[in-house]
């Protein structure tokens, strides 16, 4: 698996908090087959793929299942933690 790339790290607005919240929830767009994203929080890395199995055929609906390091999360959110690792996030839209 490929390492995930550094990128800069956005400017905060006024106002905004470094951590304002220990869980993501992920809306992913509807209209591709699949991609991966990582997502760093502090100096953790969160590598993301996300499949469409009907891309082509249908509309994407929303999550059917998401998987964090070989555990489901029935919220589908990602359950953010600071512990240096990389994790990996599956997430299957109906």
């Amino acid at each position: 698996m490929p390492a995930c790339s550094p990128m800069p790290r956005p400017r905060l607005q006024a106002g905004e908090s470094q951590r304002p919240r220990e869980r993501w929830p992920l809306h992913p767009p509807r209209d591709w087959p699949s991609y991966t994203i990582c997502y760093r929080y502090s100096d953790t890395t969160y590598r993301i793929t996300v499949h469409h199995p009907g891309h082509g055929v249908r509309e994407a609906g929303p999550i059917r299942t998401m998987v964090v390091d070989g555990v489901p999360q029935d919220d589908h959110a990602i359950p953010l933690v600071d512990d240096h690792q990389q994790h990996l996030i599956e997430i299957k839209l109906a």
